[in-house]
């Protein structure tokens, strides 16, 4: 079913909170889209939740955990510094190439208010997926 993929620990947590999550979504979908008269169903004389409705109890019980075991293992503080990093790198990076281009005074003036402008621009979707991201 699968081969082994070399992934950092972390990253590895991170796409088992997201899957989790989207399997919450998919599963609480399914469960609205349930006629309300359809919400229990009786097996041998009992009434039990509709399938997807435990589905979805499930979902959620797996992405509470994988969400404490992230937490507990400092994920979002690891994701924090490695975003520090990277924006101390892109600065460093820039400020080379302007160093680079020999600018005029007004461009060196205008350069830094682009940089924020295009900086600006940039959003959580144009960002790599952790999912994809190996060690």
């Amino acid at each position: 079913m699968g081969g082994p993929v070399q992934i950092e620990p972390t990253m590895a947590l991170l796409m088992c909170v997201h899957l989790a999550a989207g399997q919450v979504e998919y599963a609480s979908q399914q469960v609205a889209a349930v006629p309300e008269d359809e919400a229990f169903e009786k097996a041998g004389g009992v009434r039990r939740l509709h399938p997807w409705a435990r589905v979805q109890g499930e979902a959620m019980e797996r992405l509470a955990r994988f969400s404490k075991m992230a937490l507990d293992a400092g994920v979002a503080e690891r994701e924090i510094a490695l975003a520090e990093r990277y924006g101390a790198a892109i600065a460093g990076l820039l400020q080379s190439v302007l160093d680079g281009l020999g600018l005029s005074e007004e461009q060196r003036r205008r350069a830094p208010h682009l940089v924020r402008e295009q900086m600006a621009l940039i959003t959580v979707e144009s960002q790599p997926d952790p999912h994809t991201l190996r060690a």
